[in-house]
């Protein structure tokens, strides 16, 4: 299948324009748009379609209250501010649902019988689906703020603690303000890739 370049305009609005959000104002994110962030989210490749990424939205004050004291002090203000903030982990079992993401396939879970091996895979496709993640929440006109500026051993212990799953990051999705800052500059073309 050939697939038609998007517009400039679009990939500008979708990979120039947004920022870091690190402020955001009162407007709502419904539960239709964090469902439709999703849905966008799950059509990104992942190792033998395993999908292992989970997502807690945090909407509620008293959610977010829980994850504040384990994030760094510089990065609680964002989550005090933003109308949901997200948790992104992978499932650390993702193996047992082999018949259901890859019936084709389900003869593979044998290859990732060490934890070592099962949780590394996991942990790769699920940051991939992070950038699936932070795409779609821009396409959509939002703004993300990803940080990993957190004690995740402590995040896990409080959402998570049957060891189902392992957070790895964290994104607050809302409308940014403006940013008031410059932009940092971005390594050239010539600076970090050849072509052989």
């Amino acid at each position: 299948m050939t697939l038609e370049p998007l517009d400039t305009e679009i990939l500008h609005k979708i990979f120039v324009q947004p920022r870091t959000a690190y402020r955001f104002t009162h407007q709502e994110v419904t539960e239709e748009q964090l469902r439709t962030i999703y849905d966008l989210t799950k059509m990104g490749p992942t190792a033998f379609n395993s999908q292992p990424l989970r997502l807690t939205f945090l909407r509620s004050t008293t959610a977010r209250e829980r994850l504040l004291p384990h994030v760094a002090p510089s990065n609680q203000p964002q989550i005090q501010q933003a109308p949901v903030s997200a948790i992104l982990s992978f499932d650390t079992c993702w193996v047992d649902k082999f018949e259901q993401f890859n019936p084709s396939m389900a003869h593979a879970a044998q290859k990732f019988s060490r934890e070592e091996s099962r949780l590394h895979s996991a942990e790769q496709s699920a940051t991939l689906s992070a950038g699936y993640l932070i795409t779609a929440i821009r396409a959509l006109g939002l703004s993300a703020g990803p940080m990993t500026g957190a004690n995740f051993s402590a995040i896990n212990q409080e959402f998570f603690p049957d060891g189902k799953q392992r957070a790895f990051m964290i994104v607050n999705i809302g409308y940014s303000t403006p940013t008031p800052y410059k932009r940092n500059p971005r390594f050239s073309f010539e600076e970090v890739a050849e072509i052989l």
